[in-house]
């Protein structure tokens, strides 16, 4: 049922890649070079970005054909970032990087008593901000806006907006047991580079009372919301059979002579057993996390606040920080950590608490209402008896939650698939169409209940009545390809596959991208439209999506031919398990067609390509 109908593009690009009839390979050497000398400069590969080293410098570039282009980018500290192309019949690239300016203008602050004080503290903040960035440190910082005087309950402070890219190892995640030296490290650097200089020259500056230092970092959060959908594996299994074997047999013939028998040997075939005749190929289904238990994106904010008086004459950052405030907050504005005195205008409501994925105490602030404290770990299983009440009052949300609880064997319950089904079904009967298409989705592949496709199309037909697009989209396969009962019907797939699609299914989207390239079910053949609809589905995670879209890059049927997007989206549908986008891969990096030779990467893409069934 999800089988994916590209068969005819695949084999076509696969035996382009390993029959090696591509457009001959272009090698040359390219000088790179930029205004000012020194900045780095990375290759561009789909989303990889790999160094190649600072400017001047000469790069070996191989291409596809002379109108191959690869992409480049060039950074500088204290310039603004650029990328560029060199196609296969350019020599030299000659890069103007343009100075970025860190300081707001004084004539944007609405305030003529802050434009003043800005104007005195122009040149100098960039000179400060400027050299700072030129030096190594353990944060990656970068100034996510203009610096700017602002009032503040009536003061006037020197705000600095700053974003932290990449932190030292021990702070990829920020919790409550990493907390307070996560704040207090990230101080030594901004402090000693920012904070510091820039409160030394404001004593020069009548009107500026102290610096607010805001810290944004990007950190992955996990987080738990959970749904179910259907994967299918192809893997090579072994077929038993008999087979005939050659051998050599020291008496495959007699021969008579004067009465007496002699053997003679010769070459003799046998028919054997062998547990492992041929390989099959033989689809595994299962269930796996829907695309909505994922690992979101958070920001951790810190926030440094310093009067003018509590830098004093002091020489070093760490110096002054027992004599700021400071506050960590997590990315829904729980405190973390909070450090020294902060103005009550400027610090988060104290009384939070942090929580990891499973809604277990990380640390307790202040003393948080019962109505929003989540519970300790030991309480957990009151939750489960209270969504269990629920449930039996007819509260579909929370017979929904009891099947996911079961499932994953969270909340103080053992893993059970069949106890999940109970409650998809109870939900589903009390009108949560997701718990419908959960459902579906469990007899589709026989977890927790007897398989029965006929069952699970009923399920995804009442799911889509009641609008859960996921539901709709494997309707529509169903109908695409005649299964569970259901009549072949293209027309009735395309319709479906639109509503998916509409409805927010990427994989929707994908199914209709798909009858819109080949003009199936009644839809006119429309390649344009057909790469818009991969684009859609690839950008809501959708790994099939990616891969087609990746085809029509690669051959220009419905996009421009384009290798950096080819490569692109390939990786991405690689990342999302699509076997043919890593058995595509490998062939690029193993021929070196449109990404550099790289015999290393090419069996890393084709051993996962043989662990995904390719």
């Amino acid at each position: 049922m999800l089988g994916h109908w590209r068969v005819s593009a695949f084999l076509g690009l696969a035996w382009v890649l390993f029959t090696e009839q591509l457009c001959a390979q272009v090698a040359k050497d390219i000088r790179i070079e930029s205004q000012p000398p020194g900045a780095t400069i990375e290759l561009l590969v789909g989303t990889k970005r790999e160094p190649i080293g600072q400017t001047p410098l000469t790069y070996h570039a191989e291409f596809h054909s002379e109108i191959s282009v690869l992409r480049f980018s060039a950074e500088k500290p204290g310039y603004v970032a650029r990328e560029f192309e060199v196609a296969g019949k350019d020599d030299h690239a000659m890069i103007e990087l343009q100075e970025r300016s860190f300081a707001a203008s004084p004539a944007d602050l609405n305030d003529p008593e802050l434009g003043k004080m800005q104007e005195q503290m122009v040149a100098v903040i960039e000179k400060v901000i400027r050299d700072a960035l030129k030096e190594q440190s353990p944060f990656e910082v970068d100034v996510a806006k203009n610096i700017a005087v602002q009032r503040i309950d009536g003061s006037a402070y020197l705000v600095v907006p700053v974003s932290v890219g990449h932190a030292p190892a021990d702070y990829r995640q920020v919790s409550a047991g990493n907390a307070p030296a996560f704040l207090a490290d990230l101080w030594s650097q901004l402090g000693e580079g920012f904070a510091l200089p820039l409160m030394q020259a404001a004593r020069k500056v009548k009107g500026i009372n102290g610096i607010v230092l805001d810290a944004d970092y990007s950190h992955v959060q996990p987080g738990f919301s959970a749904g179910l959908r259907m994967k299918s594996t192809v893997e090579m299994e072994c077929q038993p059979d008999t087979i005939m074997v050659s051998g050599w047999d020291p008496c495959a013939t007699r021969e008579f002579e004067g009465g007496l028998s002699t053997c003679v040997g010769g070459p003799v075939q046998r028919e054997v057993y062998f547990p492992c005749a041929r390989m099959v190929p033989v689809t595994h289904t299962a269930l796996a996390i829907n695309p909505r238990v994922s690992f979101a994106q958070a920001n951790s904010k810190a926030r440094y606040i310093g009067s003018l008086e509590a830098f004093g004459t002091a020489v070093h950052a760490k110096d002054v920080y027992e004599q700021i405030g400071a506050v960590l907050t997590d990315n829904k504005g729980s405190v973390l950590v909070r450090h020294g005195e902060l103005p009550a205008s400027l610090a988060p409501q104290i009384g939070t608490v942090l929580t990891d994925k499973n809604a277990s105490v990380l640390a307790r602030q202040g003393d948080s209402p019962a109505s929003v404290a989540p519970q300790a770990p030991e309480e957990v299983s009151t939750q489960f008896k209270q969504n269990e009440k629920a449930c039996d009052n007819g509260d579909a949300t929370a017979c929904n939650l009891l099947a996911l609880m079961y499932l994953y064997g969270t909340h103080g319950v053992k893993e059970d698939d069949a106890k999940g089904a109970q409650f998809f079904k109870k939900a589903c009967d009390g009108g949560d169409a997701g718990s419908c298409y959960d459902l579906g989705i469990m007899y589709d592949g026989g977890t927790g209940v007897q398989k029965d496709k006929a069952k699970a199309a009923q399920l995804y037909k009442k799911a889509c009545d009641g609008d859960d697009a996921a539901g709709c989209a494997y309707l529509g396969s169903m109908y695409k390809h005649g299964e569970g009962g259901l009549p072949k019907d293209e027309a009735k797939a395309a319709q479906l596959d639109k509503k998916a699609c509409d409805g927010g299914s990427a994989m929707g989207c994908t199914n209709l991208g798909s009858m819109y390239q080949d003009g199936e079910g009644g839809l006119p053949k429309d390649e344009v439209k057909a790469a818009q609809l991969y684009k859609k589905a690839c950008d809501g995670d959708e790994a099939n999506g990616c891969f087609d879209l990746g085809l029509a890059y690669y051959h220009g049927r419905g996009a421009p031919q384009d290798d950096s997007q080819v490569v692109h989206y390939f990786e991405k549908a690689c990342d999302g398990d699509v076997a043919d986008a890593c058995a595509n891969l490998g062939g690029f990096y193993k021929q070196g067609t449109i990404v550099k030779k790289d015999a290393k990467k090419a069996q890393e893409y084709f051993d996962k390509a043989h662990r995904l069934g390719d």
